[in-house]
């Protein structure tokens, strides 16, 4: 092979490829009209999603008016709306009623006898009326879901202006099922997550400050000085600020010592 063809090879070899050329596609055809797609709605709430608390009072009452009644039977509450966005059933209230095994109803006029019964005993009276926002029944060995009955008798208090309302269905098989109802809204929350609710009990703390003051002191280490060093006061471990035998002085010289 001659010197000539290697060249031109090599030339060949070492040349660039064009670099390719852009297109603009130009699409003159108008948007499509908008359709409604299938949606994936979802809810969010700001606090989480809210719980129903309940004292440990409320929970032993509604436990036995469960177990005693072997037909339904419905009662009252007061709930009061935390600053998280929960629901505390502080107070319940068994009202007079007509009952069977399978229905129970709460009229106008029950609710309006407890609010009465509530202004003549109670000097809180007119506070625990306005805080009513609880309806609990038992579907005595049923399931806890809402009938239709149910569903018509939150019409109620959903027209009596309430902003929002709890809802409580329970049964003598250890299920308790709660529902939120956000009138101004207009969402409900089903089967809401629900715990017992344990306060403080302010009324033992002064007696317990009291014993305090009688059986618990704050250790104070003790200081001590270093002959050598004038480094201001150092924990001891020994209980009394540290010593040594001699005296601390002056010598002739103007210097610090001592004598054991």
């Amino acid at each position: 092979m001659n010197t000539k063809t290697q060249a031109t090879r090599r030339g060949q070899g070492s040349r660039r490829k064009p670099a390719p050329q852009a297109y603009v596609v130009v699409n003159n055809t108008p948007a499509q009209m908008f359709s409604p797609h299938q949606f994936k709605t979802v809810v969010k709430l700001d606090n989480g999603m809210p719980m129903v608390y309940l004292t440990r009072e409320v929970f032993s009452r509604m436990w036995h008016y469960v177990d005693i009644a072997d037909e339904e039977v419905g009662w009252l509450g007061t709930v009061e709306q935390t600053r998280y966005g929960n629901f505390l059933i502080n107070e319940v209230f068994l009202l007079k009623q007509e009952v069977s095994a399978a229905s129970t109803e709460i009229s106008e006029e029950g609710i309006a006898e407890l609010a009465q019964e509530l202004l003549d005993t109670r000097v809180d009276g007119v506070e625990v009326a306005n805080a009513i926002r609880f309806w609990g029944h038992s579907h005595v060995r049923m399931q806890t879901y809402a009938s239709p009955q149910d569903e018509t008798q939150m019409n109620l208090f959903r027209e009596n202006g309430c902003p929002w309302f709890v809802r409580g269905i329970l049964n003598k098989l250890g299920r308790m099922e709660f529902t939120i109802f956000l009138f101004d809204s207009g969402i409900r929350i089903d089967d809401a997550p629900w715990a017992i609710y344990e306060g403080i009990d302010e009324s033992m703390r002064e007696g317990i400050e009291e014993e305090f003051v009688e059986k618990v002191t704050r250790y104070r280490p003790p200081t001590y000085i270093h002959p050598h060093q004038n480094h201001g006061p150092r924990t001891g471990r020994d209980g009394v600020i540290a010593a040594f035998d001699g005296d601390v002085g002056l010598d002739e010289e103007g210097e610090e010592s001592y004598e054991r």
